[in-house]
This record gives C-alpha cells, sequence and structure tokens, in this order.
C-alpha cells in the first residue's frame, strides 16, 4: 500500500472513532483529550439588563450589545453581573442619534472601532482616567462634539478623534503628552481652548 493510501484511510477510521463517541456523548473522548481548552476558546456571551457582554481571560467584561433607551444620557455601568467592565465593543452604539451624552465607567480600558458612530448627539467626551485606547473609527460621524477631555494614561490614539469633530471648541490634553501630531488641529476651525 502506498504513504497516501494509508493516510486516507487512518483519516477515515479516526472520522468513524469519532462519529462512534459524538454518538455516545462524547464521553470516551473526553477521556482522551482535554475539550475545555477548545470550549474555552469561543467567547460566550452573556445578557444581564440592557447589556450583552463577554468575559476575556482575567474575568473582566466588554460590553457588546445594548438594548436600552439611546435618548439623552447614557450611564455605562463600572460592573455587570460581577464582573468589572474594561471595554466598549465595536458597534456598541453605532447609529444612536440621540445620545447626548455617556458616563463612561472609571473602569474602562478600551473603546471599540465604530462603537459610537454617527452619533450625532453627543456633544462633549470626559473620558475616564483608566482609558488606554481608543479604536479606529469610534467617534466617526460624531459632526457635534464640542469639549473633550483626555485621561493622562492615553497618549498615543490623540490623534484618531479629531478629523471628527469640525465644532470641536475645546479640548482639554493631559500633562505628560509629549507631542502632538502635526496638522491635528488643522480643520478644526471653531477651536477656542487647548
Amino acid at each position: 500500500m502506498s504513504k497516501g493510501f494509508k493516510r486516507i484511510i487512518s483519516v477515515v477510521l479516526c472520522l468513524i472513532l469519532l462519529s462512534g463517541t459524538v454518538a455516545a456523548g462524547g464521553d470516551v473522548l473526553d477521556n482522551f483529550i482535554d475539550l475545555s481548552i477548545i470550549r474555552a476558546s469561543a467567547a460566550t456571551t452573556y445578557t444581564s439588563g440592557n447589556y450583552s457582554y463577554t468575559l476575556d481571560n482575567n474575568n473582566n467584561a466588554t460590553l457588546t450589545k445594548y438594548s436600552g433607551s439611546t435618548n439623552g444620557t447614557v450611564s455605562i455601568p463600572n460592573s455587570i453581573d460581577g464582573y468589572t467592565v474594561v471595554g466598549i465593543g465595536n458597534d456598541l452604539f453605532e447609529k444612536a442619534y440621540s445620545i447626548t451624552d455617556v458616563v463612561f465607567p472609571s473602569t474602562l480600558t478600551k473603546i471599540g472601532m465604530d462603537a459610537f458612530e454617527n452619533c450625532t448627539g453627543l456633544t462633549s467626551l470626559d473620558f475616564p482616567a483608566s482609558l488606554q485606547k481608543i479604536s479606529a473609527d469610534a467617534f466617526k460621524g460624531c459632526i457635534n462634539v464640542q469639549n473633550v477631555t483626555y485621561p493622562v494614561g492615553l497618549t498615543d490614539t490623540i490623534d484618531t478623534l479629531y478629523g471628527n469633530f469640525p465644532k470641536i471648541t475645546s479640548v482639554k490634553i493631559p500633562e505628560g503628552v509629549t507631542s502632538i501630531p502635526n496638522f491635528l488641529f488643522e480643520d478644526a476651525t471653531t477651536l477656542t481652548s487647548v
């Protein structure tokens, strides 16, 4: 027999063996392979109140869906089901036109892509001191933002915001920022305070 034919037979026999253990409830397979690693790699989504979330390896939560009211102020919790909220997921409030203000949790470290895209009702952003990362286009289309307060820890993503805020009038840049990208405020013709 050729090597190729032996490999095909081996694969077929393995598939037959595996299909028999799956039909038997998988107990035999669990004795040979630690399936908890495979099962844990798939992100599980949990729901609590108006939020859905996932947990990272440190059991910190990233909010992935919001089903509550997007009129007026939205307060994002510091914790959900006992887990610390550290992330706002991609697209979480995308096109929530009526949000006028966001109260960020003091535990927040990252904001995902397009998280607040086209939230045209937003007029100011006051980020918590814990924030470390704002992903691309997180505030794209938030054309009515006028005031932004940056946290001390956010130094490398400062350039991802300003092209999105044509009506910006005030920016508070924290101590510790050592450089500002060229032309950062080039189109900010309404900017009066930095």
